[in-house]
């Protein structure tokens, strides 16, 4: 019924909040309002497989699978700090693993990508090869001179190359979210 569909989502949303807010303060990590902004991006635009690279203790993970039901790979070049929840299995990680070596998995048809991390020019060939023609993809750290606004304009100049359109937007505290779509 409609009024339990609504419950259900009331429900969901105390559940995100609660898990973000309890979230131990670890340095690094992606803050509270930029997780709630990938939970409400999921919620909207509904990802059918997402693809993290920069993983860390796995907060980012979690507030994109509470607002999906798809399968999350998670990609971190450190030693695994992802901390363990019960019930996500669906997200499957890959701790002390270069991107690099988790493109030679040959694991594709992403329509979903959020960075937390550097991107190589090698990565952003490789995230268009492993999309679907259409995509979403988010960036942490945007902001002038850091990391998020060099990754952004790497993917910008391969998507150009490969004559995608985008439109660019922000959201949370420092996210970029671009949307690529073959021209």
């Amino acid at each position: 019924s409609l009024e339990a569909q609504s419950n259900l989502k009331r429900l969901r949303i105390l559940v995100m909040l609660q898990l973000i807010k309890d979230w131990p303060d670890t340095p690094d990590s992606t803050s509270n309002a930029d997780c709630y902004f990938l939970y409400e991006t999921c919620l909207e635009y509904k990802p059918k497989k997402i693809l993290e690279i920069g993983t860390l203790v796995g907060k980012s993970a979690y507030a994109m699978a509470l607002g999906s039901d798809c399968e999350i790979h998670t990609v971190d070049k450190n030693r695994d700090r992802f901390i363990v929840h019960e019930g996500f299995e669906r997200i499957i990680r890959y701790p002390d693993t270069e991107s690099m070596e988790f493109w030679d998995r040959g694991i594709s048809d992403f329509d979903f990508v959020f960075v937390d991390g550097w991107l190589k020019f090698e990565d952003c060939e490789n995230i268009f090869e492993k999309t679907l023609d259409n995509f979403w993809f988010l960036c942490h750290d945007y902001r002038l001179n850091d990391k998020g606004e060099e990754v952004v304009n790497r993917m910008l100049k391969e998507g150009m190359k490969r004559n995608y359109d985008f439109d660019i937007s922000e959201g949370g505290e420092c996210c970029a979210l671009v949307k690529f779509g073959k021209a």
